[in-house]
């Protein structure tokens, strides 16, 4: 499986997940989302942010 193949499968996924909770995928929505994400990457110690405090 390739990065085209995943990037298209949780394409899938998101938009099976909006149609089911009525979300409209805006441009805000994908600014929304990106912004709860970034908490939990730090947290994980996954964000750019993280990795490049290791360096």
């Amino acid at each position: 499986m390739d990065l085209h193949d995943i990037s298209a499968r949780i394409e899938k996924l998101s938009a099976q997940y909006a149609e089911v909770y009525g979300i409209e995928r805006s441009a805000e929505w994908a600014l929304l989302k990106l912004d709860r994400s970034q908490p939990f990457a730090a947290g994980a110690g996954r964000s750019a942010r993280t990795r490049g405090a290791d360096a």
